[in-house]
């Protein structure tokens, strides 16, 4: 669950973690990802590990999924609800005009 240290990643990891989940929790803020993990914890959750990880950095989200997949072998769900912002104009943001980036990020 990316976003996973407020709000409603937050409480998705809570409602998961009722069904016994296992969970990878992301984030920016570690303190705040730890305490979810101990939230989750009391509430079922049978595995939980936790990401510090800023998802401004667009090229390096892929190693996420590659530790997630490491930890439990495989990523059933992905659910991306951070927040991310592109502050200027499309032209104007180098990544986007790369033609890899277009089509990693477009399905």
């Amino acid at each position: 669950i990316c976003g996973a240290s407020s709000g409603i990643g937050e409480e998705l990891a809570y409602q998961l973690a009722g069904h016994g989940a296992k969970l990878v929790l992301v984030a920016r803020n570690q303190d705040k990802l730890d305490a979810v993990k101990e939230g989750v914890m009391k509430l079922g959750a049978t595995d939980v590990q936790t990401i510090s990880f800023d998802f401004a950095d667009v090229k390096g989200s892929s190693g996420v999924i590659n530790q997630t997949v490491a930890w439990f072998g495989k990523l059933d769900y992905l659910v991306s609800n951070h927040a991310a912002m592109i502050n200027g104009a499309f032209l104007g943001v180098p990544y986007l005009q790369e033609a890899a980036s277009l089509k990693e990020y477009s399905g």
